[in-house]
């Protein structure tokens, strides 16, 4: 959408160029080469329009999809506004915070504390059983006392009963030993998880400082351009420069404009990224 924006606006200005040229035309100032040169020109911004508006059915088609919308559905999207973004940080503070925020390490940590919960109950075969039970009995008559009378009557007793099973430590071994592998190949996906996130995050790091980096220099080469269009646009209205020469500064500063407001998004999508790298919200 912000390309089509600036097609247009090139578009327009290359229109009014032209209605300039044919000015000139007809007072013996510029060429019919010339005209058609301004002309070629336009029918070029032309088909980037078509390329644009093509790309942002495309992505409305997408994005529909994503949503669980009809492919058809019309989808209006606010105008996109660049904001210059704070400090991202240094890249081990964003490192130790994907550690705390990512869901993955707390799926991981769960993961841990279930193992460990099992691995207690495994070795808790090696112990012996202790059961503890009571009953309560209310009869007529009563045959735990003596003597008997013809009268309800309440007793009741408890027992404490030991049990262990020497012969089943074998299989309680096994059972531990299988927990315990569990746990080893718990921690080998921990850091192998680890790895990958730290890489990914690392990544969009250096991906972001690049994306800045890249801005600063594109608003250097616009600005470059902005001139070099001023004082071509003035030499040509001096006739010391010719046609060839202001399509030439016309196309640079357009390409500018463009690399410009791409690198505007690259830089916020590059944010978005290392935000959602870093388990951070992104809204």
């Amino acid at each position: 959408m912000e390309q089509l924006k600036l097609v247009n606006e090139n578009i327009a200005m290359m229109q009014k160029r032209l209605t300039d040229i044919n000015d000139f035309l007809q007072n013996g100032l510029a060429t019919k080469n010339d005209v058609l040169k301004v002309e070629v020109q336009i029918s070029n911004l032309i088909s980037k329009r078509i390329d644009a508006e093509i790309a942002i059915n495309s992505a409305k088609a997408q994005l529909n999809t994503v949503m669980g919308r009809d492919i058809n559905t019309p989808l209006e999207i606010d105008e996109f506004i660049f904001r210059p973004l704070e400090s991202a940080g240094e890249f081990e503070w964003m490192r130790d915070m994907a550690k705390t925020k990512r869901g993955e390490f707390n799926s991981l940590a769960l993961k841990q504390e279930v193992l460990e919960e099992n691995l207690n109950v495994a070795r808790s075969g090696y112990l012996p059983d202790l059961f503890l039970s009571s009953n309560l009995y209310y009869s007529n008559p009563t045959q735990r006392i003596f003597p008997q009378k013809d009268e309800f009557r309440a007793t009741w007793d408890v027992s404490l009963n030991l049990q262990w099973t020497v012969l089943d430590w074998g299989s309680t071994s096994a059972k531990v030993e299988q927990v315990n592998q569990s746990i080893k190949g718990l921690q080998t996906s921990k850091k192998q998880i680890e790895d990958a996130i730290d890489n990914e995050v690392y990544q969009n790091y250096i991906l972001l400082n690049g994306a800045k980096e890249k801005l600063l220099n594109l608003e250097k080469t616009l600005e470059q351009a902005e001139e070099n269009y001023r004082v071509t646009l003035e030499n040509y209205k001096a006739q010391n420069a010719t046609a060839a020469d202001l399509l030439d500064a016309d196309t640079l500063l357009f390409a500018a404009k463009i690399n410009l407001q791409l690198a505007k998004i690259n830089l916020v999508v590059s944010d978005y990224k290392l935000k959602k790298s870093t388990g951070r919200p992104l809204f």
